[in-house]
C-alpha cells in the first residue's frame, strides 16, 4: 500500500517541490496538497494520510489551530506533522 503525505501550504511551488521530492525518494508514496482552511480536514478524512506537511504561515488559515484540531482529533492524533516554520516564529509552538 503506498504512504500517503498531505501537504498544507499555499504555495503551489512548496507543494509541486514536496510532490517531486517524495516521488524520487520514496517511489510510490501519494501526495496530496491543499491551501486553504476550509479543506485541510475535509482532504485528511479523505486521504487518511501517514504524514501531513504542514506550513506555519498560510495567508488564510491558522497553523495552530490546525496542529491543535489534528491533536485532539482521535482519527488524525496519531499522524505525524512536520511544520515547516519559519525560524523568527519558532517560538509559537513550543513543542505542540
Amino acid at each position: 500500500m503506498a504512504q500517503k503525505i498531505l501537504v498544507i501550504d499555499d504555495s503551489q511551488t512548496a507543494s509541486d517541490l514536496a510532490e517531486n521530492v517524495f516521488a524520487r525518494h520514496f517511489p510510490g508514496c501519494d501526495v496530496f496538497a491543499t491551501s486553504r482552511d476550509s479543506d485541510v480536514f475535509e482532504r485528511l478524512n479523505a486521504a487518511s494520510p501517514d504524514l501531513v506537511l504542514l506550513n506555519d504561515s498560510l495567508p488564510e488559515a491558522d497553523a495552530g489551530a490546525i496542529l491543535a484540531r489534528l491533536g485532539a482529533d482521535p482519527f488524525s492524533a496519531a499522524t505525524p506533522v512536520l511544520l515547516l516554520a519559519d525560524p523568527a516564529r519558532s517560538g509559537e509552538y513550543d513543542g505542540k
